[in-house]
């Protein structure tokens, strides 16, 4: 993929906000980069025209995912009602300038690492982009630090032992 690219995360979470990441992209082009990746399987709701030049990819491993939500110059994830927070911890992992929305598990795994917005708002979507854009080297680096650490506390033995830490105490 040729320079700067912005990375969107497209699935069944993410699909109901394709119009309003339209939306941003018409308002102010300038704070997108000049190409849009669009990974996941393609959605029925999808348009012909991103607005913006579009590479495709449906499918690809993990460590490629991974390289690609790392060197994006941004990861949008725009779910509605995400309950997992898998796609959020994969992009803190990566170190991944994420803009994300606080819906379902979003906000519970990510804290404050994450850039926010709203899911059906372009306004709010570029006030984060110009928030991101506006960080220094320093920040980004902080942020990505913080990103790292919370997903430490994110993993499955932590997650496995406090839940058998909450199963002993509501049997006494």
């Amino acid at each position: 993929i040729d320079g700067p690219f912005a990375l969107f995360i497209l699935n069944r979470y993410t699909e109901p906000a394709i119009p309003m990441l339209l939306a941003a992209i018409k308002r102010n082009p300038m704070l997108f980069p000049p190409n849009l990746v669009v990974l996941g399987a393609v959605h029925p709701g999808e348009p012909e025209n991103w607005e913006i030049p579009l590479v495709r990819i449906e499918r690809c491993p993990d460590n490629m995912m991974a390289s690609l939500m790392q060197n994006a110059a941004m990861c949008l994830y725009l779910s509605k009602a995400e309950g997992s927070g898998m796609t959020v911890l994969q992009a803190m992992t990566a170190g991944a300038m994420l803009v994300t929305t606080k819906s379902g598990a979003n906000f519970e795994v990510a804290g404050t690492a994450p850039f926010y917005c709203e899911s059906d708002n372009p306004f709010s979507l570029l006030q984060s982009l110009r928030r991101m854009l506006d960080e220094s080297p320093k920040e980004r680096d902080k942020r990505r630090q913080m990103a790292r650490s919370l997903v430490i506390d994110n993993t499955w033995e932590r997650c496995g032992n406090k839940i058998l830490s909450t199963l002993r105490r509501s049997l006494i």
